[in-house]
């Protein structure tokens, strides 16, 4: 035990002798780093891109909806890759990006046009497909294909197959909540489709697009109900070990996203952190996290959302918190406190959204007071609203009354604050 002590303690203080300047010079590799791979190729074959004719893989993401409405974009790990003249196979190392015609996605969509025709094509992460395809840019070495025909060849393993189930009857709840569905369709699982571009137009002018990204925004509200309704019931450590359990059940049912994988690590470290007694701050979890997940998917480190997210978290843990006792005398704690943070996420991530966009929108810094209540508001009442409909079915109608009334708030806000134009560049 002394043994443990003294390493506990070594820890705490190595922990406590990195500074702001340590966590700046961090959080500027990770810009460098990211914005350097951001053109580097992740797929490698032996055989140039444009002559691959078909390839047969693993579906490694969601399919996500792309702004044109035409196509759906997932990451494939083909393992056997073919040419159209040539019967030989070559292998291959890396994801490439698959774009599906809608037809083919959404042949099990409950409300699309689709929906009765080509059952046997499943296009969800984990399934196996053989896929026909053709390079997007043939005068280019980017790995980005659109399909032709795809088919269906099983699950990588049974775990994917339930959790393929779970999110299609998931998705024909939520078809019948209408919008209301559609946006909490978005919060829990990531998929789009039955979100509106008009409302998905109006949070992005609005400086809202992250409430809409999977981040840890929604692992914080599943800890925070986990907490709240389990602790008196099963104490402190029961409750802990259960709410890291609910957030990677979470997790594994969303799909690993960089900003939701950011979350999950840092759960996982304050959760091992205070079972060996180490006194972690936030930004020490946040850089901990950041390199954990740089080792684990340096690929991440490309992603714009990576990027956004702990730039974001950063701004509030460092200009955020410097900030908030200023405003305290003047705003009060409570609004003072949802001020800061908003500041802080704004003026630490303007450089980022000013150079891959060409905008920025200041008015988010007022927008998230507003909205963010609303919405996590929405997301906890529809959560509760789904496990109460899987029991007891006839409330399905009353429950999506209540959701659509708070999301027609929602859309209302959002439209107003979407009205102050952004700054371009």
């Amino acid at each position: 035990m002394e043994v443990v002590r003294n390493l506990q303690k070594k820890l705490n203080e190595f922990l406590s002798n990195f500074t702001l300047v340590n966590y700046i010079a961090i959080f500027s590799i990770v810009l460098i780093y990211g914005f350097s791979l951001k053109n580097v190729s992740t797929f490698s074959c032996l055989i140039e891109n444009h002559k691959i004719y078909s390839a047969q893989g693993l579906v490694a993401s969601n399919p996500v909806i792309t702004s044109s409405g035409k196509y759906y974009k997932c990451d494939f790990k083909p393992n056997l890759i073919k040419t159209k003249n040539d019967l030989s196979t070559f292998s291959s190392d890396g994801k490439i990006t698959l774009l599906f015609p809608k037809e083919i996605i959404e042949t099990h969509y409950p409300g699309k046009l689709y929906s009765t025709i080509g059952e046997s094509i499943f296009v969800e992460e984990g399934s196996i497909l053989n896929v026909q395809i053709e390079q997007l840019n043939k005068k280019t070495d980017e790995s980005f294909f659109i399909v032709k025909k795809a088919e269906f060849l099983g699950w990588k393993n049974f775990l994917s197959k339930i959790r393929g189930f779970f999110r299609l009857q998931f998705k024909r709840l939520m078809y019948m909540w209408g919008n209301a569905g559609g946006l909490l369709l978005a919060l829990l699982s990531s998929s789009k489709e039955y979100t509106s571009f008009e409302f998905s137009n109006a949070f992005r002018l609005a400086g809202l697009s992250h409430i809409l990204a999977l981040s840890g925004m929604h692992v914080s509200i599943f800890s925070t109900l986990t907490e709240k309704s389990f602790f008196k019931i099963l104490g402190k450590n029961k409750t802990n070990f259960l709410s890291l359990i609910i957030v990677l059940l979470f997790v594994w049912f969303a799909g690993i996203a960089p900003s939701l994988t950011r979350a999950m690590i840092s759960t996982i470290i304050i959760f091992i952190a205070a079972k060996l007694n180490l006194k972690l701050k936030i930004i020490d979890v946040l850089c901990l996290s950041f390199l954990i997940q740089l080792s684990i998917y340096p690929q991440d480190s490309s992603s714009i959302s990576f990027i956004l997210s702990y730039l974001a978290l950063f701004g509030i843990l460092t200009v955020g918190t410097y900030i908030k006792p200023f405003l305290t005398n003047f705003l009060g704690t409570t609004l003072s406190s949802s001020l800061s943070s908003s500041i802080g996420a704004v003026l630490v991530t303007i450089p980022v959204c000013a150079v891959i966009w060409g905008y920025i929108t200041p008015i988010g810094i007022i927008s998230t007071i507003f909205i963010s209540p609303l919405v996590t508001f929405f997301l906890i009442f529809g959560l509760i609203s789904v496990i109460i409909c899987l029991i007891f079915p006839f409330f399905t109608y009353p429950l999506g009354t209540i959701l659509q009334i708070v999301y027609y708030l929602i859309d209302n806000v959002a439209t107003l604050f979407a009205k102050v134009p952004p700054i371009n560049f």
